[in-house]
């Protein structure tokens, strides 16, 4: 098959949808169409010249003008811009892509709907030209087979385990022919060496997150979510936890989906801003 014709299911269902609509668009405007041709061919009535010049427009106006119409209706300072954008975004492929906004705002329904914990009614959720959820196309990737790395609000950590073994459990969930994160390596860049004989109740809150981190990072996902997972910590292990965040994106070629309601998280650790607000994006770009 052609290189052109390898399109993503996201891009089958803009053609489909596109389709749909142009065979809509004739279906009702061919009866339309073909009335009031007859009726203008036959009867002379007021006005007669204004709905003739009405019909014909579409096959007059230039492309160019038509574009500038549909730029200022549906760009993103357009009119139906925003709308259409609220129902829509795209991460990075590399670094953090941070989703900001208040408390309910829907931050964490995003992450879970990428993670596949949720279902969403309609959606199109694609990762790495690989469709994880299509309700056009009725494909719902089970959560288990999405390759994505997850660190929770609280860190999870088995309790009996080891730091070592809670590690080896991340290493353990991916087989070894698709692993490309090394565990060495993920405990130098987190700094966690000298607590890996420890349990979980010997570790303070921000070596805990550290470890989580790392356990979600050795399954070699193919993205990582990060919902909120300085939360729980106070100001003095915020910072010293957001450079190893920061370190891991620079380091670890992962994109990471960072969930936060906290500015200074955003300025300090965001490639990619999006901000959500009552379910929806209100913006979506590249911070200042």
């Amino acid at each position: 098959m052609p290189d052109w014709f390898q399109l993503s299911p996201f891009e089958w269902s803009a053609l489909r949808l596109s389709l749909v609509v142009a065979c809509w668009a004739v279906g009702l405007s061919l009866p339309f169409g073909i009335a009031w041709a007859w009726i203008l061919a036959r009867k002379e009535f007021p006005g007669k010249f204004i709905i003739d010049g009405l019909l014909h427009l579409p096959l007059v106006l230039p492309p160019v003008v038509v574009g500038y119409v549909l730029l200022v209706l549906f760009g993103r300072n357009g009119s139906l811009g925003p709308w259409l954008e609220s129902l829509f975004f795209q991460g990075a492929e590399r670094g953090i892509t941070a989703l900001y906004g208040p408390s309910g705002a829907g931050k964490t329904t995003v992450v879970q709907v990428v993670a596949g914990l949720i279902r969403p009614d309609e959606a199109q959720i694609e990762l790495q030209e690989t469709c994880l959820f299509s309700s056009a196309e009725g494909i719902n990737l089970p959560a288990e087979k999405r390759r994505i790395g997850y660190v929770f609000q609280d860190a999870r950590l088995f309790p009996h385990y080891s730091v070592a073994s809670n590690l080896s459990y991340g290493e353990q969930r991916v087989p070894a022919t698709q692993r490309f994160i090394e565990l060495d390596s993920v405990i130098k860049v987190l700094g966690i060496g000298h607590l890996l004989k420890r349990r979980p109740s010997g570790l303070s809150g921000g070596e805990t997150q550290r470890v989580a981190i790392g356990r979600a990072l050795l399954s070699s996902p193919a993205v990582l979510l990060m919902d909120e997972p300085l939360n729980s910590l106070d100001d003095a292990r915020k910072a010293e936890l957001l450079p190893y965040i920061r370190k891991i994106a620079e380091t670890f070629n992962v994109p990471i989906l960072y969930v936060s309601h906290s500015v200074e998280e955003i300025r300090q650790l965001a490639d990619t801003v999006v901000v959500l607000q009552d379910g929806a994006v209100t913006r979506y770009n590249l911070p200042a």
